[in-house]
């Protein structure tokens, strides 16, 4: 009896271990998942803070590597109006490196380094200029140009947790 149930173990150890290794499966969940709500703060030098919610999800660039890059997608709201809110015009996960460009009124860029529940790094404003003509009385056409979206600063630092 004792003979009959060490093989009844071992065979259903073997099958166990076998199984995982077959060649017609594939590895899923592997990495880092940072879809959902995030709520963070944006500074700067010049005493400029600012916060705002970003809402991501998250989806597999190559189905066929477990660890390749995710592709993300999302919205951001600040509640800076030099800023101002819109969708993710391209955004990237590889490893614990986030890449995300916004297309908000000041096309936001961040990089950093996300965890699970917490994300940090550093933000620029792409260029932009925004010009602006201003009409006297007497009809006279004023033109001058304000670059960065306004904000008076190109860039900073940031954090985010959910």
């Amino acid at each position: 009896m004792t003979t009959y149930i060490k093989s009844v173990i071992a065979a259903g150890l073997a099958v166990f271990l076998l199984s995982g290794c077959s060649s017609g499966s594939t590895a899923t969940g592997l990495g880092l998942s940072i879809g959902g709500t995030w709520k963070g703060t944006l500074t700067a030098a010049k005493g400029f803070k600012g916060t705002f919610t970003l809402q991501l999800a998250q989806s597999a660039a190559g189905a066929e590597d477990p660890f390749a890059a995710a592709t993300l997608t999302g919205v951001i709201n600040t509640d800076k109006p030099c800023i101002g809110s819109g969708s993710m015009a391209e955004g990237t996960l590889s490893g614990n490196d986030v890449i995300m460009a916004f297309a908000t009124k000041a096309e936001l860029q961040m990089v950093g380094k996300a965890k699970t529940n917490y994300m940090s790094g550093s933000w620029v404003i792409a260029e932009s200029e925004e010009v602006v003509e201003v009409t006297d009385e007497e009809g006279n056409i004023t033109t001058s140009t304000t670059s960065s979206g306004g904000c008076g600063i190109s860039g900073g630092s940031w954090t985010a947790s959910r």
